[in-house]
């Protein structure tokens, strides 16, 4: 019945005014995070309730990331519902941040991270990853569905072969020793983010979409 209709795809928005970058030393200072450790974050609603979200999949990158022996020391951020949660995961500690109820606190999470990871199987336009690149955070995530809509590999983190977690693991391993890098990738994810999903931005989209089909609906 639609096949002959015009399909449009609008992102959701998102406040980027808000969601921006700050300094990492104070955002650690302020959440009670070691300054000379690597953070790398990963956030869901429940953690680890939905299978969608792949926290176990995130459990094997830590695993596998624990057995490699690294010159600085890693530190997995994880928020969600629930503070419970082992001290560790295959000798990569963890800190269980519980529920983040606040814009204020998101941001302080991202922006006191070096990496956010996105171990999920399924996603749509997944919001921690947009939120975490507004924030300047580059995002490593798998090949697969909407991830690949929100990751540009190479340019504003990195998308690995969709569930290899020795894969994903190596790659962690390898961005979080070049700073450089790191940085570049933050500050692109933090343009990209701004062109394409500010507020001002997807208004301009639905408002060119709503003009488009007063137009067509004229013409018949």
């Amino acid at each position: 019945l639609m096949g002959d209709w015009n399909i449009v795809t609008i992102p959701n928005a998102l406040n980027t005014d808000i969601y921006a970058p700050r300094a990492k030393a104070a955002c650690r200072a302020r959440l009670g995070l070691p300054q000379n450790e690597r953070l790398i974050c990963f956030g869901a609603q429940g953690v680890n309730a939905d299978p969608n979200k792949g926290f176990d999949l995130l459990v094997k990158i830590l695993i596998a990331l624990g057995k490699r022996e690294e010159d600085q020391p890693i530190r997995c951020l994880v928020f969600g519902n629930t503070k419970d949660g082992p001290p560790s995961y295959g000798g990569i500690p963890a800190t269980h941040l519980g529920r983040l109820t606040t814009d204020d606190m998101l941001i302080d999470t991202y922006c006191a991270s070096d990496l956010v990871i996105l171990p999920s199987r399924q996603e749509n336009l997944p919001q921690v990853a947009t939120e975490a690149l507004s924030c300047g955070r580059p995002v490593m995530g798998f090949s697969t569905c909407g991830v690949k809509d929100v990751i540009v590999d190479g340019e504003t983190g990195l998308l690995v072969p969709a569930f290899d977690t020795e894969h994903a693991a190596d790659a962690v391993a390898q961005l979080l020793k070049q700073s450089e890098r790191l940085e570049i990738y933050g500050e692109n994810a933090r343009q990209r983010a701004v062109r394409e999903w500010s507020e001002p931005v997807v208004a301009a989209q639905y408002e060119e979409c709503f003009r488009a089909a007063k137009a067509a609906f004229e013409c018949t």
